[in-house]
Parts: C-alpha cells; sequence; structure tokens
C-alpha cells in the first residue's frame, strides 16, 4: 500500500514537471513563433525601406550631377568676370591719366578765367553805351560781346 502510494506520488509528481515542461515548450514555441512574425515584418519594411534608399540615393547621383555642371558654369563665370575685371582695372587707369589730364588743363585755365572775369569787371557803364553807338562793330568785338553773354550768363545756359 505504500508503495502505491509512493507511486501515486511519483506518478503525479512527474506530470507536474511534464505540465510544467509542456507549458515552457508551448509558450517558448509561441515566442519563437512571434519572433519569426516580427522579423518577417522588420524584412518586408527593410526591403521597402531599402526600396527608398535607392530612389533617394539615385535623386542624390543626380543632383550631384547637377551640382557639378553648374559648378562648372560659376567657374566659367568667374572665369569671365576676371577678364572683366582686368579690362575694369585697365579702363580705371585710363580714366585716371586722363582725370589727371584735365586737372593739369584745368589749372591752366584757371588764371586764364580770371583774367577775363577781371576784365569783365573792369566794364563799366560808359564802355557799355560806347558798344551800343557802334552801327555794325568788327567781327572781333561781336565775338568778345557773345563771350561776355555766356560767360555772365545765369545757370550756365547759353542764350540765343
Amino acid at each position: 500500500l505504500e508503495l502505491i502510494s509512493l507511486y501515486k506520488s511519483l506518478l503525479a509528481e512527474k506530470r507536474r514537471d511534464l505540465a510544467n515542461q509542456r507549458e515552457r515548450l508551448e509558450s517558448g514555441v509561441a515566442k519563437i513563433a512571434q519572433a519569426s512574425a516580427q522579423v518577417f515584418d522588420l524584412q518586408v519594411n527593410l526591403r521597402q525601406e531599402q526600396i527608398i534608399v535607392e530612389e533617394k540615393k539615385a535623386a542624390t547621383d543626380k543632383l550631384i550631377v547637377n551640382i557639378g555642371r553648374e559648378k562648372a558654369v560659376v567657374d566659367e563665370a568667374v572665369e569671365g568676370s576676371r577678364a572683366d575685371e582686368e579690362a575694369a582695372a585697365t579702363m580705371s587707369e585710363e580714366v585716371q591719366a586722363f582725370q589727371a589730364e584735365c586737372e593739369e588743363d584745368l589749372k591752366a585755365a584757371e588764371p586764364v578765367i580770371a583774367e577775363a572775369m577781371a576784365a569783365l569787371n573792369s566794364l563799366d557803364k560808359k564802355s557799355l553805351g560806347e558798344l551800343k553807338s557802334f552801327g555794325s562793330p568788327a567781327a572781333e568785338v561781336v565775338a568778345v560781346a557773345a563771350s561776355c553773354i555766356v560767360l555772365t550768363a545765369p545757370g550756365g545756359k547759353i542764350p540765343k
């Protein structure tokens, strides 16, 4: 009787162990199946993202080619602007030389203008009356009178 009782208790213990092991096995298989499903989903996502990456890579390659072309155009423009810059520098030197020449001419003309203004200031009413008394003055007198009119014209406008 004790042997049967011992056998029953051992059998019950073995059944519990087997039930626990079967439960662990079933949960392990379920976890493996779940992990397998997640791996499959991740592989699908990976394939989709690889397609997107390839598209973006192709777009990037096109962009790099476009940037290379634009850089070539910019480099050509820079070279062209260097030539323009050199031409502008040459023209600037010419203008400065011409300006210096004009300043020298102006310095030479200022004393003559000052003398003409002094001569003009020396005219009085009696001299103008004498000028009016000429019926038909000589060409030199007309030229001098015209010069005086131009020099005294208001606003630098030449009268008719």
